[in-house]
């Protein structure tokens, strides 16, 4: 975005703009506290360690058959969970890079992201939407008849249909109490997590901070039904509820968190 900037520079430009971003979004903040259930849910998250020297767990996934979850770490290495009763642990599956100056996309108001569609048998790929404040997940509908998209510099959700009388169009879902970084389904609903909530500073402290929440989706759209709080300092990257558990990544720890969901 500003390739010939020195770092010092960019941290520069990036404070000068931290008060308008945080009162663009502080905005839009309203309207959650009396529909979602709050949760501190943090200190019942176990944590499923890495081993050295694997750190930053950023996303998670799942195989067809089940198996996993496989989570990518800053070194560039893609692990996988084997739940083994005899010798549980992770093992390496592959390796690969990633690199953002998120930070400064954040805070400049950038809107250049794009949805795209890539077709695997022809290699075209389609842009479906334009003018996106840093498009940070994908999700696509139980029923296939749309996908969600975390919009992270405009704290929200959006939702472009691929199927019915509004097909190829894209319109707001939810409004959201910070930041996203990624979205995944569970049923008709969405877990979300929130790398910042609204409320961020320039040195990171997020006192009663949200880290991640459930969107529920109706005909009226979408509303925030659940929180989740007291992760501490660790930010929170990703969220993927399986088999009665929610996974969670984050970009500042050396494990994956998991939570039963019975413990709720």
């Amino acid at each position: 975005m500003w390739p010939c900037l020195s770092p010092r520079a960019a941290v520069l430009i990036a404070l000068l703009l931290l008060p308008a971003a945080m009162a663009s979004a502080a905005a839009a903040a309203a309207g959650h506290g009396e529909e979602m259930k709050s949760i501190y849910a943090g200190p019942k998250v176990v944590p499923v360690r890495l081993g050295r020297p694997a750190f930053g767990p950023e996303s998670l996934a799942f195989d067809h058959r089940g198996g996993g979850p496989y989570t990518g770490v800053s070194n560039g290495r893609v692990l996988r969970w084997r739940a083994d009763r005899r010798r549980p642990g992770w093992t390496e599956f592959a390796h690969n890079y990633k690199h953002a100056d998120y930070l400064l996309v954040v805070l400049s108001g950038d809107a250049t992201g794009r949805l795209l569609r890539y077709e695997p048998r022809t290699g075209n790929v389609t842009v479906l939407e334009s003018g996106l404040a840093f498009p940070n997940g994908v999700a696509v509908s139980a029923d296939g008849t749309h996908l969600v998209v975390a919009e992270t510099a405009s704290c929200r959700l959006l939702r472009h249909w691929l199927r019915g009388s509004n097909a190829g169009a894209t319109e707001v879902l939810a409004d959201l109490p910070g930041y996203p970084d990624n979205v995944r389904p569970a049923g008709a609903s969405y877990w979300v997590a929130l790398n910042r909530d609204k409320a961020w500073t320039v040195n990171g402290t997020t006192p009663a901070s949200v880290a991640a929440v459930r969107v529920v989706v109706d005909d009226g759209g979408g509303k925030v039904d659940v929180a989740l709080r007291g992760f501490g300092g660790a930010t929170v990257s990703e969220v993927v509820e399986r088999n009665g558990s929610l996974w969670f990544g984050s970009v500042d720890t050396p494990y994956v968190g998991l939570l039963k969901l019975t413990s709720l």
